[in-house]
């Protein structure tokens, strides 16, 4: 589990573990006298009412440890990132159980709902495997020459960023290629920062409850990327995303290309090679060689529970694809663009630490700082 939040994530899992519990009752009585089946669909608000309330405390929590002056707070944000995909786990739940009851309006279908309870239960055990902790060789027991293990170790670090990046960002833009050019982003989070839900009058009780976890979902990425600075976080995603992909398509060459190019991973090659020529205290590179392992590991976990996140996020647009209002999609469309900003900016951060979100020691900091 997430390092020193092991109490407190399980309780908040238990929540959300008790939604789908709630789901399946449903689809178990589903075909059952219409009392029986009311009383599963009462259980299931009752379940996300209860899971929404223990998911503010836990939000509250890990913001509340992300804004202390603790130095370590990669398990608030990884934390923080597995209530974003509760959230949209819950609204797939939900959304499913309203579809499948008719909500909108359609024939009533249970498979819609065995469906996504079925695929639920594949991503949770993807998201258990991430959350469980690595096996982490945190040592460097080799000094005979500590500074090719530190060129080495700063190398792995730099490759891992690339590649894990690249892969989730794939998966993004898979989905965004077919809506870049017809959403305007900033308006959509500006609608978003409203109360959308009472632009959905036709939509039923089970569906606007799943709305709502996906738009708490939304606000806890915006919350953790950083409100204040949202307008230019926007702006440069569009500017970043752009870039990357149109270096991906005019020059054909591995989208890892371009991805390193946003990271400015040669900058910090450059720097640390230079830093490599000068008289550098060997415990200094021990310590720093340390220091690079554990954000490999950590970039990968987080990667990792975004990749999940792309997930859930696109099982819930195949549930809402044919929703006669396209407001439900955008708000879908817009929840891609905020994991692809949390992919570009998190790389930077975690390669330099200058100019991102910079809640991490950066490998270009790690080599500034080598003494």
């Amino acid at each position: 589990m997430v390092a020193f939040y092991e109490d407190e994530l399980n309780q908040y899992l238990e929540r959300a573990e008790s939604v789908v519990q709630a789901g399946q009752q449903l689809q178990a009585l589903f075909n059952e006298p219409e009392e029986m089946r009311q009383f599963a669909i009462d259980n299931l608000e009752r379940a996300a009412q209860d899971y929404g309330n223990e998911g503010t405390t836990y939000r509250n929590f890990m913001f509340s440890e992300l804004e202390s002056e603790k130095a370590d707070k990669e398990p608030a944000v990884q934390g923080t990132l597995v209530s974003v995909l509760n959230d949209i786990q819950v609204a797939n739940v939900l959304i499913a159980s309203g579809q499948a009851l008719g909500e909108t309006g359609e024939v009533q279908d249970p498979e819609i709902l065995r469906q996504t309870l079925r695929q639920l239960e594949e991503t949770t055990q993807h998201i258990k495997q991430t959350l469980a902790n690595f096996a982490e060789d945190s040592s460097t027991s080799d000094n005979r020459n500590t500074r090719e293990i530190f060129r080495k170790d700063s190398e792995e670090a730099l490759n891992t960023f690339v590649d894990e990046a690249a892969n989730v960002a794939t998966s993004i833009f898979d989905e965004l290629s077919r809506n870049t050019d017809r959403l305007n982003i900033g308006d959509l989070l500006t609608r978003l920062a409203s109360d959308i839900l009472n632009q959905l009058s036709e939509v039923g009780r089970l569906i606007k409850q799943g709305v709502q976890f996906i738009k708490e979902a939304f606000n806890s990425l915006l919350r953790l990327l950083g409100e204040a600075n949202l307008g230019s976080f926007i702006d440069n995603l569009k500017n970043t995303a752009k870039e990357i992909w149109d270096k991906f398509k005019e020059s054909g060459s591995p989208l890892e290309q371009s991805i390193a190019w946003a990271f400015g991973v040669e900058d910090v090659r450059s720097r640390r090679d230079e830093k490599l020529l000068q008289n550098l205290n060997e415990q200094s590179l021990i310590d720093g060689s340390n220091e690079l392992k554990e954000l490999k590991n950590n970039f990968t976990k987080e990667m990792k529970i975004v990749g999940g996140l792309v997930i859930v996020t696109f099982s819930v647009s195949l549930l809402l694809h044919f929703w006669p209002d396209p407001t439900l999609l955008q708000v879908i469309i817009g929840l891609y663009w905020l994991l692809l900003l949390f992919v570009i900016f998190r790389g930077i951060d975690y390669t330099d630490s200058r100019g991102g979100i910079s809640l991490v020691r950066g490998v270009g900091i790690i080599v500034d700082t080598l003494t």
